[in-house]
């Protein structure tokens, strides 16, 4: 009986040291560290915070260059296409929610948004999207030593023979590593939050500081842009005049002297009353606004994007009043065309993050 029980603890013996020899031939494959997390917030997961996060957006607009349109644009866009989902919060976030819900109509009702009587719009604008990213992660790997490594089928056959011979130690292999450097894709949802600033033809008059020397400037405006993460000017490509150039001009030298470093956008806007067969119209527009390119791209050489707007066609509306016999005109959208232009404008604010 004892001899039995010799055995069978002899044999358990050789099993295990078969087992753990059996499981040396197993590539270990472990990520041992990823990329660290990046802080920006457009980069990293969700579980970051968007309130800490938010980049303020100050808009700076000719009179009827489009800035509520643009924004109506922007919120149309997020809405309705199929890579981002628009989040509202109505909760911590009600006048923005109830401003969207009057641009979102008046859009999908073809028309333009009405005009503001506030000398300067906030809105918040939140959404998310999935987006991917490189990142580079580290494992191990054994190394390939033909020399120092038997083939496998060879020690397995001599472990499984050991089994019949108690007094024969089978020797152990100690196979080596190395760490290996991978880029893999990763994707995450990325969220992004802005607040921005649209400010009235008549508010904006006060940066003229020709006529007013900028002391009747709404100092909460005035602190908004300061603090602001970048700043966005709409300038239509037909339309304005004289004296509004000059004052757009006027201010682009102010953000000189005051040593403007922030991200600027210049969209032109109203694109589609140029006609783009007409070599003249194109020169022209051109023109307009040749001394304040020269100016920007001097002085902000590595911070100026430039880009493009339009809703597309718009046709005009006349009706007159019976009674008075006054001539109104309206404008409805006929084809809406902001969808081409609004990515690029929305890939400049999330490079914000």
């Amino acid at each position: 009986m004892q001899f039995i029980t010799k055995y069978f603890k002899n044999l358990k013996k050789k099993i295990d040291e078969l087992i753990k020899f059996l499981s040396q031939f197993e590539t270990p494959v472990k990520i041992i560290k990823s990329a660290p997390e990046k802080k920006d917030a457009g980069k990293s997961s969700s579980e970051q915070s968007s309130k800490d996060n938010i980049k303020k957006v100050f808009i700076f607009g000719l009179p009827k260059s489009g800035k509520s349109t643009l924004l109506a644009s922007i919120i149309k866009y997020i809405d309705s296409g199929s890579e981002s989902t628009l989040r509202r919060d109505p909760l911590n976030n009600a006048q923005s929610v109830a401003l969207m819900r009057k641009l979102i109509q008046s859009f999908y009702s073809n028309k333009f948004p009405p005009p503001s009587d506030k000398n300067c719009i906030n809105l918040i604008l939140s959404y998310e999207k999935y987006k991917k990213e490189k990142v580079k992660v580290k494992r191990k790997v054994e190394v390939k030593n033909s020399q120092q490594k038997p083939k496998p089928m060879n020690k397995i056959v001599k472990a499984i023979n050991d089994l019949q011979i108690f007094d024969t130690v089978q020797k152990e292999y100690k196979p080596e590593f190395k760490e290996v450097e991978e880029e893999i894709e990763k994707e995450y949802l990325a969220n992004y939050k802005f607040d921005f600033c649209e400010v009235s033809g008549e508010e904006l008059k006060k940066f003229d500081f020709v006529e007013t020397s900028g002391s009747s400037l709404d100092i909460k405006i005035k602190n908004f842009f300061e603090s602001s993460d970048c700043l966005i000017i709409t300038a239509p490509v037909k339309g304005s005049s004289l004296k509004d150039l000059e004052f757009l001009r006027d201010y682009i030298e102010y953000l000189i002297r005051t040593g403007y470093k922030k991200p600027i956008l210049f969209i032109f806007t109203k694109i589609d009353l140029i006609d783009s067969k007409s070599h003249k119209e194109i020169e022209k527009s051109k023109n307009l606004y040749r001394g304040i390119e020269k100016l920007l791209n001097s002085h902000f050489k590595n911070s100026i994007k430039y880009s493009k707007f339009t809703v597309g066609s718009v046709k005009e509306n006349i009706t007159k009043n019976r009674d008075t016999g006054r001539v109104k005109k309206s404008y409805t959208i006929e084809e809406n065309q902001s969808d081409r232009y609004i990515p690029e404008i929305l890939n400049f604010l999330e490079k914000l993050y």
